[in-house]
């Protein structure tokens, strides 16, 4: 076999990584994912976000599952996996869901959720209704965009009523947080 593969980096995101008996060392995490033939294997801080180049050809359903299935053999409990390319990072990233004084407040907090899939208007319009003099939601794609005016400890909106009303598998991280992955991304490892 003579080249070099066109390669794809991904960003995983893994659900509910290092919450009670959940835990998951990084090093371990990039040894399995490593051991699954994939390179530039990093990760970013302990809440479950793992670098990978994977070739381009693969499916990238496929690869959640393949991650999936290794996470769940090496950790003994599953591991919702959602993979993004970098540019789709960056499209979540550049994507201003809320007005600019909003997205800069360092007073308020945006948290962006990952899906599997994108959601039905029938979900979607579920999600957005959650709305409260707190709490707004807007969604893009596979990306649904929450932001508290405050601490999110003390929106009126709580996670599991969120998690009900999408009804999948999905993960969240801070903007803070998905920023620093995107730009992660963009670099390499």
């Amino acid at each position: 076999m003579g080249g070099s593969m066109a390669r794809l980096r991904y960003v995983g995101l893994l659900r509910g990584v290092n919450l009670g008996k959940r835990q998951m060392r990084m090093e371990r995490l990039r040894e399995v994912v490593a051991g699954l033939g994939y390179t530039g294997v990093t990760t970013y801080i302990a809440s479950g976000n793992v670098l990978l180049d994977a070739p381009a050809r693969e499916d990238p359903a496929g690869l959640e599952r393949r991650i999936e299935s290794a996470l769940q053999e090496a950790f003994g409990f599953p591991v919702d996996t959602m993979l993004r390319t970098c540019e789709q990072m960056a499209a979540a990233v550049a994507f201003q869901p809320f007005d600019a004084a909003d997205m800069d407040d360092p007073e308020k907090t945006i948290h962006v959720g990952f899906l599997r899939t994108e959601l039905d208007p029938v979900v979607e319009g579920r999600l957005l209704a959650f709305r409260t003099e707190k709490d707004e939601f807007r969604v893009l794609g596979r990306e649904f965009f929450w932001l508290c005016r405050g601490r999110t400890l003390d929106s009126l909106v709580k996670w599991p009523k969120i998690e009900k009303a999408v009804g999948m598998a999905s993960t969240m991280r801070n903007i803070k947080t998905v920023r620093k992955l995107a730009e992660l991304c963009a670099t390499g490892p």
